[in-house]
C-alpha cells in the first residue's frame, strides 16, 4: 500500500482529497479539538503572548503612535522571522483580545492537516484514527512553552514533505517546488528547516535500501535535495543568527565550567531526567501522571492493534524515524543562541511517527475496543485541558480590574514572583506583562533578541531594562531576593511610571516602604513609580 501511495497517479484531485463523510469527520476531530482554546479566559503558555505582542507591535510600527518611543523594527533574513512576517499582517485587521486563540488555531491546522495529508500520500488512504492521535500534540511541551515560529516551521516541514513525495518523480518539479518550500521554512524556523532536510533525506534513504530504488536514481533525488539547501545556507551565513555567542552550541563550554566545579555528575542527572520529561510530556496534559498513563495505555493499545496486524510503518519512513529518534537522545540543549532545542525533538518525532502509522481495521469487537479506547483518552485530554484552563478565569477578572488603573501610554515594569521552573502547579502569570501592550495600550518589555526577532527596544524602555538586575533562574529564596532588588531597582531608578507585580506575596518580605501601590486585587499589586 505504501509504496502505490506515494506514485504520482494519487495526485489526481480526486485520489488527494477526502470524501464528503471523512472531510466532516476529520473537521469535526478539529473543532473538538480547538475547544479548550475557544472556552479558556486565557492561553497559560510562556513565552506565547510575548510573541504575539512582538507582532502586535511590528504591525503598529508603521502608523505615528506612542509605541514608536519605545520600539523599532529590524527586519532582516533571520531564521526565525516566519510567523513574525505574517502576524505583523493579521494585526493590521485583528482584534487583540481574539488574537490569541486565532494563532493558536492556525497554528493547530496547519501541523494537523500536514500530518494528515503526509500520512494519506504514505499510506495512500485517509485515516479518523490517524488524525485523533495528532490532537494530543496540539497542546504540546512546546505549545505551552509558545515557541511558536518553531510550531509553523514543524507544520510547514509535513506540507513540504508531502509535495516532494507527490513530485520525486518529476525531479525537475519537485526541485523547484522544494526550493520555495526550503526557503519558507528555514526563514520562519531555523531548527526546523534541518528537521525538513533531515526528513527528506530519511524518506530518499529508505526508498533506497528498504525499497529497492536505483541507486542512480537515489543519487539523483540527494542532488536535488542539496539545491534547495543553498540559498537557505546562504542566507544563514550573513544572518545574525550565524554570529550568535558560542557558535553552534555552547555544550563543549559548559561542560569544561561543570567539571571545573564538580558538578558534572549531578547537573547530567538533572539533564536526562528533565529530558526524559521532554518525551513524556510531549502531549502536555494537567499533570505529570496523566501524561504518563495515558502516554502508556495508547502505547500498549497500538501495540495490540501491531500484534495483530492492524498497523504498521511503511518501510521508507524506518530511516527517518530513526534519525527523529536518535535526534531525541542527543541533540544538545542549545544551538546557535537558540534555547530549548532539544525540546522539541520529541515533538517532530512524535508526529512523524502518527504521520507515518498505516491501520487497516476490521470491524470487530478486538478492533472496535482499542479504537474506542484510544477515542476516549483523547476526548477525556481535551475535556481536561479545558477544565485545567478555565481556573484562570479568576486571574483574568482580577488582572483586568487591576491592569485598567493605569492611563495609556506609560511604561510598565512587570514583575513576576511566580516564576518558577518549567514544571509546577502554580498557575502561570508570563502571560500577563506582554497582554498590558496590546491590551491596555502600555509600553513593557518584549522578546528583541537581535540574532532572532525583527524589533528592537529604544528610549526609555531600553535604557530603564538595561539597568535592572540580570535575571537568572534563581529558585526558592534567592528568587524572592531577585525579585525584590528588582523592584527596589524600579522604584529607585524611576524610569518606569509602574510596577504590575504577579504574587508580590512570595517575595518573603513586604514591599518596600517607598512602594506606593496604586491598585492590588487577587494575585495582582500595582505600584505607581512616577
Amino acid at each position: 500500500m505504501a509504496r502505490e501511495a506515494v506514485n504520482p497517479s494519487v495526485t489526481a484531485r480526486g485520489a488527494i482529497l477526502p470524501g464528503a463523510g471523512m472531510t466532516l469527520t476529520l473537521l469535526a476531530i478539529f473543532a473538538i479539538a480547538c475547544l479548550p482554546v475557544l472556552t479558556a479566559p486565557v492561553l497559560p503558555t510562556i513565552d506565547f503572548y510575548d510573541h504575539l505582542n512582538r507582532y502586535f507591535v511590528l504591525a503598529k510600527l508603521s502608523q505615528p503612535s506612542f509605541l514608536g518611543d519605545s520600539y523599532e523594527s529590524h527586519w532582516s533574513f533571520l531564521p526565525n522571522i516566519g510567523l513574525d512576517v505574517v502576524g505583523s499582517q493579521m494585526f493590521s485587521w485583528l482584534d487583540p483580545a481574539t488574537a490569541p486563540q486565532i494563532f493558536a488555531i492556525l497554528l493547530f491546522a496547519i501541523q494537523y492537516f500536514g500530518v494528515l495529508i503526509f500520512n494519506r500520500v504514505l499510506t495512500g488512504k485517509w485515516s479518523a484514527l490517524n488524525a485523533l492521535l495528532v490532537v494530543p500534540f496540539f497542546y504540546s511541551f512546546i505549545f505551552v512553552w509558545g515557541f511558536a515560529n518553531f510550531l509553523l516551521g514543524l507544520g510547514l516541514v509535513f506540507w513540504g514533505a508531502t509535495a516532494w513525495l507527490l513530485l520525486r518523480r518529476r525531479l525537475a518539479l519537485a526541485t523547484a517546488v522544494g526550493v520555495v518550500f526550503a526557503l519558507v521554512v528555514f526563514l520562519t524556523h531555523g531548527v526546523a528547516f534541518g528537521l525538513y532536510g533531515l526528513l527528506l533525506g530519511g524518506l530518499e534513504v529508505g526508498f533506497l535500501l528498504l525499497r529497492g530504488e536505483a541507486s542512480a536514481s537515489f543519487a539523483r533525488r540527494i542532488l536535488a535535495l542539496s539545491v534547495q539547501a543553498i540559498a537557505p545556507l546562504a542566507l544563514f551565513v550573513v544572518s545574525a543568527t550565524a554570529q550568535a555567542s558560542g557558535g553552534v552550541t555552547t555544550a563543549a563550554r559548559s561542560i569544561h565550567q561543570l567539571i571545573d566545579r564538580g558538578s558534572l555528575a549531578t547537573r547530567l542527572v538533572d539533564l536526562v531526567l528533565y529530558r526524559l520529561q521532554t518525551v513524556v510530556r510531549v502531549a502536555e496534559g494537567p499533570t505529570l501522571a496523566f501524561d504518563v498513563i495515558t502516554l502508556a495505555v495508547t502505547g500498549a493499545l497500538l501495540a495490540w492493534l501491531a500484534f495483530r496486524g492492524r498497523v504498521s510503518l511503511p518501510r521508507e519512513t524506518w530511516i527517518a524515524l530513526l534519525i527523529g529518534a536518535v535526534l531525541v537522545a542527543v541533540v544538545p540543549p542549545a544551538m546557535f543562541g537558540v534555547g530549548y532545542v532539544s525540546d522539541r525533538m520529541p515533538l517532530f518525532f512524535a508526529l512523524l511517527l502518527v504521520g507515518s502509522l498505516s491501520f487497516n481495521l476490521r470491524l470487530d469487537r478486538y478492533d472496535a475496543i482499542p479504537v474506542v479506547l484510544i477515542t476516549l483518552l483523547v476526548v477525556g485530554r481535551i475535556g481536561y485541558i479545558g477544565q485545567d484552563w478555565r481556573r484562570y478565569a479568576p486571574d483574568v477578572r482580577d488582572y483586568r480590574a487591576v491592569a485598567s488603573r493605569i492611563p495609556p501610554h506609560r511604561l510598565v515594569n512587570f514583575i513576576n514572583v511566580s516564576l518558577q521552573p518549567r514544571f509546577g502547579p502554580q498557575r502561570r502569570c508570563e502571560m500577563y506583562g506582554p497582554m498590558l501592550i496590546s491590551m491596555y495600550g502600555q509600553a513593557a518589555a518584549l522578546f528583541a533578541i537581535p540574532t532572532a526577532q525583527p524589533l528592537r527596544l529604544k528610549g526609555r524602555l531600553a535604557d530603564a531594562l538595561s539597568d535592572l538586575p540580570d535575571h537568572k533562574p534563581f529558585k526558592g529564596a534567592a528568587a524572592a531576593d531577585y525579585y525584590r532588588r528588582t523592584l527596589d531597582a524600579v522604584i529607585a531608578q524611576k524610569r518606569f511610571d509602574y510596577s504590575l507585580i504577579c504574587d508580590a506575596d512570595l517575595m518573603g518580605s513586604p514591599l518596600p516602604p517607598t512602594a506606593e501601590v496604586a491598585a492590588r486585587q487577587g494575585r495582582f499589586t500595582l505600584v505607581r513609580i512616577r
